[in-house]
């Protein structure tokens, strides 16, 4: 085990704030966007997303189950334009397979695709076309996700390659790259955005003779506040979000779930889908079919959005009433609902209410409804709009509602002089709502019965 003494914990930071592949979303507003290198887009659609990566890796069905290939990412977004006449899912999924055949390529599916495979879960059930090529000695794999009839899909490539390394033992001098970027030994994102923020302080190593010296830090805080002076001269401000992958955490069920630490937290990165209490006790189920039952409810249930038993093979997840997460075992085991406070300590951390839902919410029109104002997806959260039910179904695609484990506390009032008497448990509880509208992360009180989607958290 690595002692803290031996080394100060490295922090990979990353500008995007200067000119290079992953200042798509600053330069939107004034620059065309451009199709990826290999395919282009479906004759009357424009692109409204751009994600040009210089290494990723994305899950790819090959035939026979998901595999991740990693390379070079291009994603593209496209909408129809207004008033033209849309393609179908088929059409589209049909056009790429094509040109895939006729480059010589391999086409794995190309109609409605059918997984059980976790990975691939996302477009079951939907058109989709998956296929691979080589051309100018690149191996270049591409996924086509067609949604809502043919208004919108989703472009993918990824040029199979090897990662280059930036960071280099010798010192944290010589992995200071000017190419359009910033690599540095830190391991928190500084990314361009238009909203302002405080520039954090680049620690004191505390053994500085181990890979780097005071001089070489403070040389190079001198750097990012001269660079965070030239951003704002350019109407923009540096905001540094410390973000970084977790070990993933399976449920009763056996559902595995990514994780990802933000800031000092650390999350589920999708929604809960298990059906069992860590405590081996199943969840009662309550499908519409039983009428108004769900709505007296006063018992742990879940549910499935519109009783569409295939959403458990998504990421949406599964809707559970507040007396599921009021249980104590709906999280796997060193995992917990988080607290109304907990959500505030995220939301706070990400900017404040007003800002953090862009910065949770996933990008792009696939899951949520057009146009997803303000969706960055910055913190790795990927919150996607699971929707609510009460009396019935409604809102997948334009909300995303979290379950929190506090109570909404009702003041009780002296009847004679309206002075506090006490606090009781309320029937609502706190929830966080994100809208496909606005960037926000609102906090409201939510009636125990609705069912709504749940994160879990990992326990301190």
């Amino acid at each position: 085990m690595k002692s803290p003494n031996h080394y100060l914990k490295f922090i990979t930071c990353t500008l995007l704030i200067l000119a290079g592949t992953s200042l798509w979303k600053l330069q939107a507003q004034d620059d065309e966007y451009k199709d990826a290198p290999y395919f282009k887009g479906m004759p009357n659609y424009v692109i409204d997303y751009v994600e040009d990566i210089e290494y990723d890796n994305y899950h790819f069905f090959n035939g026979t189950k998901c595999q991740v290939v990693e390379g070079k990412k291009f994603v593209r977004q496209y909408v129809i334009k207004e008033g033209k006449m849309q393609a179908s899912e088929l059409q589209i999924v049909r056009n790429y397979a094509n040109a895939v055949r006729n480059m010589g390529g391999t086409v794995f599916v190309a109609g409605v695709f059918q997984s059980e495979d976790a990975d691939c879960a996302d477009n079951s059930g939907y058109q989709m076309m998956a296929g691979k090529f080589v051309r100018d000695a690149n191996e270049v794999w591409i996924e086509v996700s067609p949604r809502n009839g043919g208004e919108n899909y989703r472009l993918t490539e990824v040029i199979k390659g090897v990662m280059k390394q930036d960071i280099k033992e010798v010192g944290l001098s010589e992995a200071v790259k000017r190419d359009s970027r910033l690599a540095l030994a830190v391991d928190q994102t500084i990314e361009g955005n238009k909203t302002p923020a405080v520039l954090t302080t680049v620690q004191t190593p505390q053994n500085p003779t181990d890979f780097a010296t005071k001089a070489e830090l403070d040389a190079l805080k001198a750097e990012l506040n001269a660079l965070k002076i030239e951003v704002g001269a350019m109407k923009a401000q540096l905001q540094i979000l410390d973000v970084a992958p977790e070990e993933p955490v399976t449920d009763m069920d056996g559902n595995t779930y990514n994780t990802v630490r933000i800031g000092t937290q650390i999350w589920m990165r999708e929604n809960l889908k298990t059906l069992k209490f860590r405590n081996g006790i199943d969840i009662s189920p309550v499908p519409s079919s039983k009428g108004d039952y769900w709505s007296t409810l006063t018992t742990p249930a879940y549910c499935w959005y519109n009783d569409s038993v295939g959403i458990k093979n998504t990421s949406y997840g599964a809707l559970y009433n507040w007396f599921a997460v009021n249980n104590g075992y709906l999280c796997p085991t060193g995992w917990h609902v988080p607290t109304d406070e907990e959500w505030t300590t995220l939301t706070t951390y990400l900017g404040g209410e007003g800002l953090a839902g862009g910065k949770l919410k996933e990008t792009g029109s696939l899951h949520w409804n057009s146009p997803n104002t303000g969706a960055t997806n910055q913190s790795n959260f990927t919150a996607l709009p699971g929707g609510s039910r009460g009396p019935s179904f409604s809102d997948k695609g334009v909300y995303g509602i979290w379950w929190s484990a506090s109570d909404f506390d009702v003041i009780i009032y002296s009847d004679d002089t309206r002075l506090t008497a006490g606090v009781q448990k309320g029937p609502e509880a706190w929830t966080r709502m994100l809208s496909y509208k606005d960037g926000a992360a609102w906090r409201e009180p939510v009636p125990k019965q609705t069912g709504l989607s749940v994160r879990c958290i990992k326990d301190n």
